[in-house]
Parts: structure tokens; sequence; C-alpha cells
């Protein structure tokens, strides 16, 4: 299964909700997402893992350098309603310690800085 990306905005919010999985057929879709944020100059971004199935090593990674970029630009990533499967491996990673993770994508949108 393909990855689907719903891109809105609220605010200065970039919000991409994500359904399917995330793996070498569909990674090359959340970059240019990830690419069309940075070219708006959002510099806040919530993502929104409920529907995600998969993810692999590649995804991950490019999930990492967003965040880093989005925190060389003084932004912030929030990553909210992550199935349980796919936090492990967040957790596995480590990356738990590293992003900002919330249970539900409101709790996430008001944690923004205004």
């Amino acid at each position: 299964m393909s990855i689907q990306i719903d891109i809105s905005e609220k605010g200065d919010v970039s919000i991409l909700k994500l359904e399917g999985s995330i793996d070498a057929l569909s990674i090359d879709d959340l970059n240019i997402a990830f690419n069309n944020i940075r070219k708006k100059g959002n510099k806040n971004t919530l993502l929104i893992f409920k529907k995600i199935k998969y993810i692999n090593s590649n995804a991950i990674r490019a999930i990492l350098s967003f965040a880093k970029w989005i925190d060389h630009v003084g932004g912030e990533l929030k990553i909210a309603e992550v199935p349980s499967n796919v936090m492990d491996i967040f957790k596995l990673m480590r990356f738990d310690e590293l992003l900002s993770f919330y249970s539900s994508a409101s709790d996430a949108f008001k944690s923004f800085k205004n």
C-alpha cells in the first residue's frame, strides 16, 4: 500500500495527515510533501500518524532530517496519534527522546507556541 498525504494549514501550522505505509515505494511522496512545506516557509508542522500502518528506516531518516530543518529555522514539529506498532519503532531508535509526540492532534496543535 502506498501513502496518502492530506496537507492543510491552520494559522502558521502545516498539518499533514498521513495514511498507509511509508516505505521504499512511498518515501518520495513524503519527501515531496516536506519540500513543499520548506518552499512555503512554514516553520511549524503537525504530522498526524493515526492511519499509518508501517514505517521504515528511510521514513524515519526523512522525518528526522525535516525535524532538523524545522529546528534550524526556529519552528516546531509535533507528531500525533501514532499507532503503537509505529511508536515502538520510534522508541526502539530512541527518537521518542528527540521528537515531540502527542496522543491527540488537538493536544499537539494547542502546544505550538504563538
